[in-house]
């Protein structure tokens, strides 16, 4: 019985780790992208925690206390956590690891028919990819770029669709 409950823990926290994780090469673009927003400074110092004052920040604690403590990931001195929230969708605050402030993405990535769908990042680049619908609304490809304060959309076009599987209910 104990064997059962520690490898369904172990699920359920490798779960949202997984939904970042894409098995594909970077793309072209995704190598340009990457490389002109590159940081050269990687932080590697015992990072501060969250600062747990705000209510969300608190909501969230144990994922992004888990992040922090995992280190840099984004950024240079940033740890991007990710946490799943439903069938194919996630959540990511970004903290920095020198003042423990959090600073969450402008809203839920999720995805259906999107193609290289999901959101990539990089410990040495202050880029974002993004493909998916935003808050389960407008699905698109988007870049953004942390400015060390938001992160700010800089691209956007209509995400590439995998073709509708044929109803076979009828």
């Amino acid at each position: 019985m104990r064997m059962w409950r520690l490898a369904f823990t172990f699920m359920l926290i490798s779960m949202p780790m997984v939904a970042q994780v894409q098995e594909e090469p970077l793309s072209k673009e995704e190598v340009a992208m990457f490389a002109r927003y590159h940081v050269d400074d990687v932080f590697r110092g015992k990072p501060t925690m969250p600062d747990m004052r705000d209510p969300d920040v608190r909501m969230y604690g144990t994922r992004l206390r888990y992040a922090a403590e995992h280190g840099a990931n984004f950024a240079g001195h940033y740890a991007m956590a990710v946490w799943g929230c439903g069938s194919g969708c996630i959540v990511l605050a970004a903290i920095d690891l020198r003042s423990g402030k959090v600073t969450y993405f402008p809203g839920a990535v999720s995805w259906d028919r999107e193609k290289n769908y999901g959101v990539r990042f990089q410990k040495n680049s202050r880029a974002i990819h993004a493909v998916g619908a935003l808050n389960e609304e407008d699905s698109a490809d988007r870049w953004y770029v942390w400015t060390g304060q938001q992160f700010k959309l800089i691209a956007k076009k209509p995400a590439e669709l995998e073709p509708d599987e044929p109803d076979t209910t009828q």
